[in-house]
């Protein structure tokens, strides 16, 4: 990793900053992703420009980066706030009575975007704001905000290959969260009004170091080599900040299996309609993967011919029959192209969830009450999932830890957080549930005082 994090305007508007983490992989390659942070008290800061170090999570942890975040407000996006703001700017109020339950920051959520997709949603960062959690997102490389010229959109040849940007961005979160609570803006719960639901925090050399740019070229390191099981340790009394990862689609596959490799860095998992298995069952994968693999691993970039399809993007888009703004240079309406290292890695990541992941902290799965697919756009599509077979989804919801809670929303679309109104009102009240009984310390959220194309292989929608 070399270079600095700079904060800067974000294409949200106001109320949000974002910064490039650059990283150097082990092969040498360099990437880029982008930090996306929400700033509901915008006004009361300036965009100075600070700059954090991302040499080492150790050099993050000490860097002097501000966000104003998680203050117990209410938040409301402005006017001209970008993409969403004309759907539900301000609607953190529409989620239900502010919380009694609700207090100063002492938690985050880290938000990760599906395939083919970007985070554009202001709706879910005024949920957070609204509950006194600060809220974050990552582009991914080759998406969203993190894309550049000559990049090919939405490519990864393994997911472990997200590790790198998911070391730092954590890294840079823990530094936020720790700098607002130096300045005396979070309160810290006493260690003994832990609730029993919650699980025991991670220490403070749990933020996991990002690679650096003294890694020489070769095949990655094991999990157990980059990130240590620091559960246990108890080095230092300083408070911990405890980070939950959120995840949408093919993002939710990549939080899952992070959470599995490396236990003791997230405190909670939260998943939007996440791509654990194929449409249809686990035989429709074994198939795939017999097929593609061979192949990917001579040409892992070529280009896989399958029909295309928008019908996601379509339900969602105020270009089309949603109510939602897209960048469609961000989010292309009918998704980047299938290649096959991509697929290869989808699959291989899906076969690891279908062994089990063994997660240990709380999880929430969200997904739509119903499914539908097919060659033709119906209008019965603005009320289900057009992307991914929720039956599979829910069976391997149960292989990923030993706390899972399922919700299924009736009218939800592929993103549940994105359906019409009404509907997501029902999500987010469940979400609000969930969190007061598993991310709240004795009715607050507090830091602890120790220590996408998402569809089957025979067919493409636009991602998610």
């Amino acid at each position: 990793m070399d270079g600095d994090l700079r904060w800067g305007p974000d294409v949200l508007g106001e109320q949000f900053e974002s910064a490039i983490l650059r990283t150097q992989h082990p092969d040498g390659t360099h990437r880029v992703a982008t930090l996306i942070r929400h700033l509901p008290e915008m006004g009361s800061r300036s965009n100075s420009g600070e700059t954090l170090n991302s040499g080492t999570a150790e050099a993050v942890a000490g860097a002097n980066a501000r966000v104003v975040a998680g203050t117990g407000t209410s938040a409301r996006v402005g006017a001209g706030a970008g993409a969403g703001a004309g759907v539900g700017a301000g609607t953190a109020a529409a989620h239900g009575p502010s919380s009694p339950r609700r207090a100063a920051a002492g938690q985050a959520v880290l938000y990760l975007h599906g395939w083919s997709d970007y985070f554009f949603n202001p709706d879910l960062a005024a949920f957070w704001a609204d509950l006194g959690i600060a809220f974050y997102a990552l582009d991914l490389h080759n998406h969203g905000r993190s894309l550049r010229e000559g990049d090919l959109g939405g490519f990864v040849g393994h997911l472990q290959d997200y590790d790198a940007e998911l070391h730092l961005a954590l890294a840079a979160v823990a530094a936020d969260l720790r700098e607002l609570r130096s300045d005396g803006r979070i309160s810290v719960p006493p260690r003994s009004s832990a609730s029993s639901r919650s699980p025991e925090p991670p220490s403070s050399s749990a933020i996991p170091e990002p690679a650096t740019t003294q890694q020489s070229p070769g095949p990655s390191p094991s999990p157990s080599s980059t990130v240590p099981e620091l559960a246990t340790t108890k080095r230092s009394p300083e408070p911990v900040p405890q980070i939950a990862l959120m995840g949408h689609s093919t993002g939710g596959l990549v939080a899952a299996l992070w959470a599995s490799r490396h236990p003791g860095t997230i405190s909670h998992l939260i998943l939007n309609s996440p791509w654990l298995e194929m449409y249809g069952s686990a035989l429709v994968r074994h198939a795939a993967y017999s097929v593609v693999q061979p192949f990917a691993r001579f040409w892992p970039q070529k280009r896989m011919r399958l029909p295309e399809r928008n019908f996601y993007w379509r339900s969602i888009s105020s270009q089309a029959d949603g109510g939602w703004e897209l960048d469609n240079a961000l989010r292309p309406p009918k998704a980047f192209p299938i290649r096959l290292g991509w697929m290869s890695a989808i699959l291989a990541g899906q076969a690891s969830v279908a062994k089990g992941l063994r997660i240990q902290v709380p999880i929430l799965v969200l997904m739509s009450a119903r499914s539908m697919n097919g060659p033709f756009w119906k209008d019965s599509m603005h009320t289900a999932d057009v992307v991914l077979d929720v039956h599979t989804m829910a069976a391997r919801a149960g292989t990923l830890g030993s706390t899972v809670a399922i919700e299924k929303i009736e009218g939800g679309l592929h993103d549940v957080l994105l359906s019409e109104r009404a509907v997501r009102d029902d999500a987010y009240a469940r979400l609000r549930r969930w969190v007061q009984a598993f991310m709240f310390i004795e009715g607050r959220a507090g830091m602890p005082a120790d220590g996408g194309a998402d569809g089957g292989p025979g067919e493409v929608d636009d991602g998610g």
